[in-house]
């Protein structure tokens, strides 16, 4: 896959990433590299400064399902680890389309969730919930304010 690929070979991955059964075919560092590369692309390097949501939305979607599948402890390491990890989640949290907003949520939880011991040490070691915590908070108010209502 290149920096760009045609969009319904991300429609068709993430077709594939639905069956848990073949996550350890489909997963590999080249293919979350890649993911992360379209992500950071299309958020940050572009000239137009919208993200195109017919491209994110496949990579976000592949990246929860791997990360809640059988092999969500190394997927979730690799991108915690991501030096990209943090900027695209914070702007993902805080766009203004909900639907990349709401599986940004998804994607967070299925990494949070994660009952791996290292996953939830790296998490904290790196500081990622001092860091996600206020934009998650305010895309989760943002989706569903009855979730956060005193």
């Amino acid at each position: 896959i290149n920096k760009r690929p045609p969009i319904h070979l991300l429609w068709l991955l993430y077709c594939l990433s639905s069956n848990q059964m073949i996550h350890s075919k489909i997963y590999s560092t080249d293919i979350l590299n890649t993911l992360m590369q379209i992500a950071t692309y299309e958020i940050f390097q572009k000239c137009d400064s919208r993200p195109l949501v017919k491209v994110l939305t496949p990579c976000i979607r592949i990246l929860g399902n791997l990360c809640a599948g059988p092999c969500g402890a190394d997927v979730s390491l690799h991108l915690v680890r991501h030096q990209d990890f943090p900027p695209i989640l914070t702007s993902l949290l805080s766009t203004n389309y909900s639907s990349l907003c709401q599986e940004t949520v998804w994607w967070l939880g299925n990494i949070v969730n994660n009952e791996n011991l290292q996953v939830q040490e790296e998490f904290v070691e790196l500081e990622l919930m001092e860091k996600l915590e206020n934009p998650a908070f305010q895309a989760i108010a943002r989706l569903d304010p009855y979730a956060v209502s005193n």
